[in-house]
């Protein structure tokens, strides 16, 4: 297997992409992490991360960003096993920062996270992201 950065370990993020952009979750020793890349989101409610744990119980924080609103007004949601835990809305008429607070959250074993975002005002395409860093909870 090639590695990342020498040494004796496998790379990080297995597959051929060590910084782990994608919608699933990373693992790194006992740290967490998944990064979305920048999504195109229109009308429709878009997934931005999509990613199941294992046996773990994770404690960590989601951030939200947009690359471009431009006046149209976005909802985002943070699901656990289908049902919203966390929703918010910002306008496009917000402009002055590029991210939202972080959602810490504990997060349990087994357990099915998706988070989405939709544009409210059109269906123009408009670039958005989100990360989630975390460790496992002992």
């Amino acid at each position: 297997m090639a590695l990342v950065g020498g040494g004796g370990a496998g790379n990080i993020a297995g597959g051929g992409n060590p910084a782990g952009i994608g919608t699933s979750l990373n693992y790194v020793g006992n740290k967490v992490y998944a990064y979305s890349g920048p999504v195109e989101c229109d009308n429709s409610e878009t997934t931005l991360l999509d990613f199941s744990t294992g046996s773990e119980a994770i404690t960590g924080v989601f951030q939200l960003y947009y690359d471009e609103v431009a006046g149209d007004d976005f909802a985002y949601k943070i699901n656990m096993d289908s049902q919203l835990i966390v929703g918010y809305q910002i306008s496009g008429t917000d402009i002055m920062a590029q991210a939202y607070p972080g959602v810490d959250l504990l997060i349990p074993p087994y357990t099915r996270i998706t988070i989405t975002a939709q544009n409210l005002s059109t269906s123009n395409l408009k670039t958005q992201l989100a990360t989630f860093m975390g460790e496992i909870y002992a």
